[in-house]
């Protein structure tokens, strides 16, 4: 809980990829939990002017987010939907989410069930989701 006595909600997972080291051109895909409900979040980033700009980028920016049940099959079988469906394809490409997805409290990485349901239990046990 926050100071107002509002749930807050908690990062479970996520995955940030580029396009072979250009920065400029950067997906991150965020797993958010608020009590019953997960919220799967894509952000993206472009490069000023273009791949010849000068090397800045543009900040990054909400493309969508998608909701759903607080469940592991849940949250896992929205994050593959939008990596499927949603414009992922640095992800799709360069991030190789079934093997470098982030999930909190753990030291293993990839997409599954498996792991995801590990990382709603460790988060539970810290008290992060009420």
């Amino acid at each position: 809980m926050n100071n107002n006595n509002n749930a807050a909600s908690v990062t479970l997972g996520s995955i940030f990829a580029c396009i072979a080291g250009d920065l400029r051109y950067s997906t991150t895909i965020r797993v958010t939990v608020l009590g019953d409900d997960a919220f799967v979040t894509t952000s993206e980033n472009g490069a000023v002017g273009g791949m010849d700009g000068d090397g800045r980028s543009h900040p990054f920016e909400d493309r969508g987010t998608s909701k759903c049940k607080a469940t592991a099959a849940d949250i896992v079988r929205t994050v593959k939907w939008v990596i499927r469906k949603e414009q992922c394809h640095i992800v799709k490409t360069y991030g190789k989410p079934s093997k470098r997805f982030w999930w909190k409290g753990l030291d293993e990485r990839g997409l599954s069930v498996r792991l995801c349901q590990r990382a709603l239990d460790a988060v539970k046990v810290n008290n992060d989701l009420e």
